[in-house]
């Protein structure tokens, strides 16, 4: 997949995603959650210490649940290292893809690109962290309800 029809792919889920949330089609309450600025978050997630971790059961990417702590405030976040590049990859429906790339480089992307474009209330903040000797993404778990 070329990087402009990544870009293209990225504008159009953050569109998808803003439209739905306009439309009201999902209605989520936040629970009692620390009320963070994006730079409190971005600056929680690069220097929080990691004080407990686990592989998540959740995702095909294998990410890791991590506690994170930092004087007062512990919360949960996800770390992701994926970044896979293979020149062909083969899907369990049958269908290959070319230049085949899975990278947490694009959901940090997709949040620079919210942010450019005014939407980065809808996405959440990405930044990257390196962890275990791994670089990766790190993001906020947020306990939410659907209603």
């Amino acid at each position: 997949m070329s990087h402009r029809h990544t870009a293209f792919l990225l504008a159009g889920s953050l569109w998808l995603a803003a439209a739905c949330l306009a439309q009201g089609t999902l209605q989520v309450k936040q629970s009692a959650e620390p009320n963070l600025t994006e730079e409190q978050q971005k600056e929680f997630l690069l220097n929080a210490k990691v004080v407990g971790s686990k592989q998540s059961s959740k995702g095909i990417t294998h990410p890791s649940d991590l506690t994170l702590s930092e004087g007062e405030l512990t919360h949960l976040a996800s770390f992701n290292t994926v970044d896979e590049h293979k020149e062909e990859m083969h899907f369990d429906d049958g269908h290959t893809e070319l230049n085949f790339v899975d990278s947490y480089h694009y959901n940090i992307a997709a949040y620079e690109l919210a942010k450019l474009v005014g939407m980065s209330d809808v996405i959440p903040v990405y930044v990257e962290r390196q962890w275990n000797g791994k670089k990766g993404f790190s993001v906020l778990v947020h306990t939410q309800e659907v209603g």
